[in-house]
């Protein structure tokens, strides 16, 4: 009873990210969920099918619209109201304008290019998984690595956001905090990629120390060893190239990110240094500006 309750939570769980990242506009494509929800498989394993998606696509440009709409709204009535320097300071207001301008960048660069991370899963990955099948030492350690990754991302992400919300004083600070909550999950979403790269990697490494071992299951087969290899070279070469493709489609991506984690860490620091050195007490606000200064350190660790 254990497992199957594990294993529905478990299903629910990816599928839960998987929409998740649809609704932030990272997953224009869509997938066969139906084997996900009746199997017991996980999301590194599992090799779906990506499908083109128009109304993925329709979503994002609706996202993008929407959201550059609300942005501009937000600012113009900050400026016109006059409250910049009451509520927000020039700078806080202006780099969350800019951030939002960043974010919607990113989503219509994924919208745009998103055929390259189709033709990763459904030619590259599924090339892979079909060279290394037919070899008898093909053997994958899975781990939760990327569902920590996501829960933890989310976790933090939403509970600064809940905090900040909590000690301001406008409901105008969402403006504010929805580039904070959506800047790290492009950078999310390029590190799960990642893994599942990485886990094929040691999977082909694995089987390396195996050949000519005791280890091996045909250790004493020289013409099975040299087809196991001949298959290695050749899914190595597919990983090769899908890892060529993702770099492309996130070099970007990533980039904004850096740059916009570096602008805020440093503001961040300097708000902190101010608060120490010159706030006879220090405000509740130093706290939460502390733990979202240590956040892009864990970030950058995964």
């Amino acid at each position: 009873m254990n497992c199957k309750i594990k294993s529905v939570c478990y299903r629910l769980f990816v599928i839960s990210q998987y929409f998740f990242f649809k609704i932030i506009g990272l997953s224009p494509w869509s997938i066969d969920a139906s084997e996900i929800i009746t199997g017991n498989q996980r999301i590194e394993i599992y090799n779906v099918i990506y499908c083109f998606s128009y109304i993925g696509v329709c979503y994002n440009i609706i996202f993008i619209l929407v959201t550059s709409s609300l942005n501009i709204y937000c600012f113009n009535y900050i400026i016109l109201m006059k409250i910049l320097d009451q509520i927000f300071g020039i700078f806080q207001t202006t780099f969350g304008f800019f951030s939002s301008i960043c974010i919607i960048f990113i989503v219509l660069i994924i919208t745009a290019r998103h055929k390259l991370i189709m033709n990763f899963i459904n030619n590259h990955l599924r090339n892979f998984d079909k060279n290394l099948n037919t070899c008898a030492d093909y053997e994958i350690k899975y781990d939760c690595t990327n569902d920590v990754i996501f829960a933890s991302n989310f976790i933090f992400t939403s509970t600064i956001a809940i905090v900040r919300q909590f000690f301001s004083k406008s409901k105008l600070i969402v403006f504010i905090n929805l580039p904070n909550f959506l800047t790290t999950w492009p950078l999310i979403h390029y590190t799960i990629f990642i893994n599942i790269i990485k886990l094929r990697f040691k999977s082909i490494n694995s089987m390396l120390l195996k050949l000519g071992t005791t280890e091996s299951k045909i250790s004493r087969s020289r013409e099975l060893i040299l087809d196991d290899l001949d298959s290695i070279k050749r899914a190595y070469a597919e990983l090769c190239k899908g890892c060529d493709e993702i770099v492309t489609f996130y070099e970007v991506p990533t980039l904004i990110v850096i740059l916009i984690f570096s602008t805020k860490t440093i503001r961040s620091l300097y708000y902190m240094v101010i608060q120490l050195i010159s706030a006879p007490k220090i405000d509740s606000l130093t706290y939460v500006t502390g733990l979202s200064f240590l956040y892009p350190i864990y970030i950058y660790l995964h």
